[in-house]
This record gives C-alpha cells, sequence and structure tokens, in this order.
C-alpha cells in the first residue's frame, strides 16, 4: 500500500490548466500525413494539408474551449461544439447545430491525435 501512494505521488502530473485539445489532429492516423487541424495554446486553430512536400494552411481562426465547449470561429463564421471524448490519443466532437450534423449525415466526429511534424 505504501509503495502504490509513493509511487502515485511520484508518478508525472499534467501541467496546471494544460489543455488536451492542444495538437494536430485527423481523421485517422493515416490521413495525418495528408490533413491536419491544429489547436494551439494561444487559441489559434488550423487546417493544414500537404502540398508539394510542404505543410500548406487551408484556413485559420480562433477557438475558446470551456469544458466540454468548444466555439470555433474562422472569420465571420463561429461554429459552436459539444467535446464528446477527450483524452491524450482522441477527440469526437459534435456541432451544435443538429441540421448541420444530419445534413453531415453523422451524429459526431472523431480525430486522432498526429504525431510531431
Amino acid at each position: 500500500m505504501r509503495a502504490a501512494l509513493i509511487a502515485l505521488m511520484l508518478a508525472p502530473m499534467p501541467a496546471l490548466g494544460a489543455d488536451a485539445l492542444i495538437g494536430e489532429w485527423s481523421v485517422d492516423s493515416a490521413s495525418c500525413a495528408q490533413t491536419r487541424v491544429t489547436y494551439t495554446a494561444d487559441g489559434k486553430h488550423e487546417a493544414l494539408v500537404i502540398q508539394d512536400g510542404q505543410w500548406r494552411t487551408l484556413g485559420s481562426g480562433s477557438y475558446r474551449h470551456e469544458g466540454e465547449r468548444l466555439t470555433v470561429r474562422a472569420g465571420a463564421i463561429e461554429d459552436r461544439l459539444l467535446i464528446l471524448s477527450l483524452d491524450s490519443e482522441r477527440l469526437v466532437l459534435r456541432n451544435e447545430d443538429e441540421a448541420r450534423m444530419k445534413a453531415a449525415g453523422t451524429d459526431s466526429v472523431s480525430f486522432v491525435r498526429c504525431p510531431a511534424r
């Protein structure tokens, strides 16, 4: 019991205020080589694609992450998303606009964390 408690106390802890959303994501591991969605610590959101061996930005904007809510803004367009699941490897989102999800033909969108470029 004492050894387990000591091991728990010595285990690495996430930094205070660390946000599991920060990083680069794609719809599956194979897609990470071609397309990514990024969330940075300073509130920037980008859609990236590889072209001619270089990562190019298709679009960018800002985001706010508050609990299970994610608000993404690009120009005058704002999407309000519900985070269904978020951990170090997987992100599952649903647009709060049910009509948009219905039009997309899905209930949610899943992403996997991409390795560093």
